[in-house]
């Protein structure tokens, strides 16, 4: 029984990853499309989607690591007010921003 449900998990998180690949590709491709049609520089979509991605990667992490407090309200209180201010401050600064690069990003 206890292998089966291993078995489930793994498939599930594998249509998971799957659905989260092509759902990545598509909103690429659809990106694309759209700066072809409008004309606007890759400079423009990179800061964008690069702010994006690390906020994800960032409270992704920091709901992880603190799965002990899930069950807690002021965790996701807590989780939700950082959430607005950083989402609020980034996209006054990402806005200031004239030129991407990557070196932040990876940094």
């Amino acid at each position: 029984m206890v292998q089966q449900n291993r078995q489930s998990h793994r498939l599930r998180d594998f249509i998971l990853y799957l659905a989260l690949a092509v759902a990545v590709a598509g909103l690429a491709i659809l990106l694309g499309v759209y700066q072809a049609k409008t004309g606007r520089s890759s400079q423009f979509s990179l800061k964008w989607v690069g702010f994006a991605l690390m906020t994800v990667l960032v409270f992704y992490r920091t709901v992880r690591t603190y799965r002990p407090f899930w069950r807690q309200g002021n965790f996701w209180l807590t989780a939700a007010l950082l959430g607005a201010v950083h989402i609020g401050l980034g996209i006054e600064i990402v806005q200031q921003i004239r030129t991407a690069s990557l070196l932040p990003f990876v940094l």
